[in-house]
């Protein structure tokens, strides 16, 4: 019992120390940025486009604001060029064609199905810190959902009940890439 609570002590002591740490780090970043003022404007100006969100890392982590992480809005944002990395976000909705897929239908029938899918990122900050590249999972996820679903039902249902297809779709692919800060659909 007294090792665990020495363990829980010592973990506290290294959060507090790392907390200090980070502090005198941003405390020296800030006064050197104050002393070499016009330099430093040159190199922590960033500018923000319309189309784009951006998140700040300082040091390799998430700026956070009250646990929530800070998503820099369209404009010009001053970084501490030494500490922070800002990395602008694509919010635009991409589209994208599945390649032509060979799927056998419940009733083993073989389906040449070619799918267009967008792509919508959502949460920039979970888009950014959860997956690498949303894109080509997104892509997999499409792929391995429209074989499952159309390898559900036989021909002739795929044929006569193509809503329903489509929004059995949708719902999958929302599923699956909601905890990624992305939003994926089929037209």
């Amino acid at each position: 019992m007294l090792e665990r609570e020495s363990q829980v002590e010592e973990s506290r002591d290294t959060g507090a120390i790392s907390g200090f740490f980070r502090l005198c780090i941003v405390a020296i970043c800030s006064f050197i940025l104050i002393l070499f003022f016009p330099i430093a404007i040159f190199c922590g100006l960033r500018t923000v486009n319309e189309y784009e969100r951006g998140i700040i890392l300082r040091m390799g982590t998430c700026k956070r604001n009250n646990g929530r992480p800070v998503i820099v809005r369209p404009g010009v944002t001053l970084i501490l060029p030494c500490i922070d990395k800002l990395i602008k976000i694509d919010i635009r909705t991409k589209s994208f064609i599945l390649p032509r897929q060979v799927v056998l239908s419940k009733d083993s029938v073989p389906c040449n199905i070619e799918a267009v899918v967008h792509l919508k990122v959502v949460n920039p900050a979970t888009a950014l810190l959860r997956i690498d590249s949303p894109e080509e999972s997104a892509k997999s996820v499409a792929v391995s959902s429209l074989r499952n679903v159309f390898g559900s039902y036989s021909l002739s249902e795929l044929l006569q009940r193509r809503n329903l297809l489509h929004e059995q779709l949708r719902s999958i692919l929302d599923k699956a890439t909601e905890s990624w800060g992305i939003l994926v659909g089929v037209p």
